[in-house]
């Protein structure tokens, strides 16, 4: 689940979950909001609250530095050059409020 909401998922709806579950999920992806079960935890908000404001290009970026790459080898992977890359990697700082790459691997 962490996975998926980081790299663009909009929420999560568990097999057992209800119509209504389902309902409200579906509404709040049309609304641009992110929908996780209260059963599933606190934690699991949190990340989805994390992710939501990032673009999907910079969930793209942050799931591969979470893979340990660097910048160039990001650039690279997705087609880019890499000081556009370092803007995007910026941005998820600002958005997240993590101060470095290190904060990055911990949300």
């Amino acid at each position: 689940m962490k996975l998926a909401l980081e790299t663009g998922a909009q929420g999560y709806v568990p097999k057992s979950g209800s119509k209504e579950e389902l309902l409200d999920a579906i509404n709040a992806a049309l609304w641009g909001k992110t929908y996780v079960p209260a059963e599933h935890g606190a934690k699991l908000n949190e990340i989805a609250n994390i992710y939501q404001p990032l673009s999907k290009r910079e969930k793209e970026v942050l799931h591969l530095l979470r893979q340990g790459k660097t910048n160039n080898q990001i650039a690279d992977s997705i087609n880019l050059r890499k000081r556009s890359v370092e803007n995007i990697v910026s941005n998820i700082y600002l958005k997240t409020g993590a101060a470095n790459r290190k904060e990055l691997m911990d949300l």
